[in-house]
C-alpha cells in the first residue's frame, strides 16, 4: 500500500469504525440427511437433502477510500438479510458391460430453491464530493469516536427468488489396456425473480464434459478434456435488474503421475478458460455489482503430494495465470478495459508445506509442520494503472494425536508480515490478516 499525497498510510491496526455503531448478529441453522441403498445387482440409489436458513443483521462505518492528508472519509452501511435454501439431489449409479467396454453410469436429477431478502441503509460521507451525507470523517492520527448515531433507517425489503432444476448423466468408459473416457451432460431449467421490480429471468442451458485419458502401468496418466459450465446468479446491479448467468468453456491437457515406489501424486496441467458475463463489484459505497463481459484465463498448474516412509509429508504447488478482459461490456463499459487484466487475480501463486510425524514410542502421535506461501502481483484497478505488491508468508503447526483425541495449533502468517491482500480499486484496498492462531481439539467415537 502506497502513501497518499501527504505521505501518510492508514495503519493496519487503525479502527475506522465506531463501537456505538458496530453490530454483527448472525443466526444460522441447517438440517438434512444422506440416504444410500445398494440393490442386489450392485446398482446404488442415493438421495441427499438439506434445508438451511441464515439471518444476518449488520451495521457499521466503513472507509470509502478518500484519504486526504490525515483525514479518512467514511460511509455507513447497514442491512437486515435473510436467506433460505433448499436442495435435493437424486442419483442412480451402476456398472454395465457392452462387449469390450466397461461403463460406470451415473444418472441424476436435482432441485435447488434459494430466496434472498434484504433491507438496507446507506449514508455517504458528510464531505463526499458528490451526494454528501451525514457520516463524519475521521483523523487517523487523532481519531475521535462516538457521536449521535441513531438507528439505521432501513429501506423496503428487496427479495430475490431462484428455482433451478437439473437433469444430468455421466458415463465413465474403460476399454483396451488403459484407456479411460468420461462423458457427461447436464441440462438446467432456471427461473429467477426480483420482487421489488417484478423482473423475471428464465434461462435454460445444456453443459457437458468430454475427457480422455490413458493409464500407463508405471503410474503416468496423460489426459485431455473439454467442458462447459453455467452458473446462474441471484445478484442484481442495485438498479432493479438481474444479472445474466455466467457461462464458461474450458480446454485442459495434462499428466498425472502416481509413483509405484512410494505414496504420492504429481500433476501438471495447462488450461484455457473463457468466461462470459463475469460478475464483479464496481462500487462498495453503495455495493453495486455488474458484469464486465468476457474474460479469458490461460494458466499452468503444478502440484505435488508425497508421503515418505520416514514420517515426512511434502505438499507443494505452483500456479501461473494469464488473465485478460477480451470483450468488456455492461453499464460500466469502457473501451480502455479491453486487453487489461481483471483485478484481484495474482499472476503467480506458490506454496510448499513440510509435515513431519515423529517416530518412536516416546513421541508417537506428535507432528510438526512448516510452510511458505507466495502471492504474486495483481492489479488494483480495472484499467491497470496500479499494482498490488507480491507477498511471501510463512505458516507453522504442531499437532498431537492419541487414541481418538487430537489437538492442533496452527499459526498463519507466522512473522506477522504487513501486506495488502487485494484491491477493488486504487482507493479500495485491504490488508491481509496478521499473525493468526487457531487451536483445535477434536475427538471421534
Amino acid at each position: 500500500m502506497v502513501p497518499n499525497a501527504a505521505g501518510y498510510k492508514i495503519p493496519r491496526d487503525f479502527f475506522y469504525g465506531d463501537k456505538d455503531v458496530e453490530q454483527y448478529d448472525r443466526t444460522q441453522a441447517m438440517i438434512g440427511y444422506e440416504f444410500s441403498h445398494t440393490f442386489d445387482n450392485d446398482w446404488t440409489l442415493r438421495q441427499n437433502l438439506r434445508y438451511g436458513t441464515v439471518s444476518l443483521q449488520e451495521d457499521g462505518l466503513y472507509s470509502n477510500g478518500v484519504f486526504t492528508g490525515t483525514t479518512l472519509q467514511r460511509y455507513r452501511w447497514a442491512h437486515d438479510t435473510k436467506v433460505n435454501t433448499f436442495t435435493v439431489d437424486n442419483q442412480l449409479e451402476g456398472m454395465v458391460d457392452t462387449g469390450a467396454l466397461q461403463h460406470t453410469l451415473l444418472l441424476g436429477a436435482d432441485y435447488r430453491w434459494y430466496r434472498h431478502g434484504a433491507s438496507t441503509f446507506y449514508d455517504p460521507s458528510a464531505d463526499a464530493a458528490f451526494f454528501p451525507g451525514t457520516t463524519p470523517s475521521i483523523d487517523i492520527l487523532n481519531p475521535i469516536y462516538g457521536g449521535a448515531y441513531g438507528p439505521p433507517a432501513l429501506g423496503p425489503e428487496s427479495r430475490t427468488t431462484l428455482n433451478q432444476f437439473g437433469l444430468y448423466a455421466q458415463d465413465q468408459i474403460r476399454f483396451g489396456e488403459g484407456w479411460l473416457a468420461t462423458l457427461n451432460g447436464r441440462y438446467d431449467f432456471v427461473s429467477s425473480k426480483l420482487d421489488t421490480s417484478s423482473m423475471e429471468r428464465n434461462d435454460n442451458e445444456f453443459t457437458g464434459r468430454a475427457a480422455l485419458a490413458y493409464e500407463f502401468a508405471n503410474g503416468f496418466t496423460p489426459y485431455v478434456s473439454y467442458s462447459t459450465s453455467f452458473s446462474p446468479t441471484t445478484s442484481d446491479n442495485g438498479q432493479g435488474a438481474l444479472l445474466a448467468p455466467e457461462s464458461a468453456e474450458q480446454w485442459e491437457a495434462g499428466i498425472k503421475y502416481a509413483p509405484t515406489s512410494f505414496d504420492g501424486l504429481f500433476t501438471l496441467a495447462y488450461f484455457d478458460i473463457t468466461r462470459q458475463n463475469v460478475p464483479t463489484q464496481v462500487s462498495t459505497a453503495p455495493p453495486l455489482t455488474e458484469t464486465i463481459g468476457e474474460v479469458r484465463v490461460k494458466g499452468v498448474e503444478l502440484s505435488a503430494h508425497a508421503n515418505l516412509d520416514n514420517g515426512l509429508k511434502v505438499i507443494g504447488g505452483v500456479t501461473y495465470l494469464d488473465a485478460e478482459v477480451i470483450s468488456p461490456y455492461g453499464p460500466s463499459y469502457d473501451f480502455a478495459q479491453a486487453g487489461t487484466t481483471p483485478i484481484q487475480i495474482p499472476d503467480l501463486t506458490a506454496s510448499l508445506w513440510l509435515d513431519y510425524a515423529f517416530q518412536g514410542d516416546q513421541l508417537e502421535g506428535l507432528s510438526v509442520g512448516a510452510g511458505v506461501r507466495y502471492i504474486g502481483e495483481s492489479w488494483a484497478d480495472r484499467v491497470n494503472t496500479l499494482k498490488v505488491d507480491s507477498a511471501t508468508l510463512f505458516d507453522a503447526a504442531i499437532r498431537y494425536e492419541s487414541d481418538n483425541w487430537s489437538v492442533a495449533l496452527n499459526v498463519a502468517n507466522l512473522f506477522d508480515k504487513e501486506y495488502v491482500s487485494s484491491c477493488q480499486g486504487v482507493s479500495l484496498c485491504g490488508y491481509g490478516a496478521g499473525r493468526t492462531f487457531m487451536l483445535k481439539a477434536s475427538t471421534s467415537w
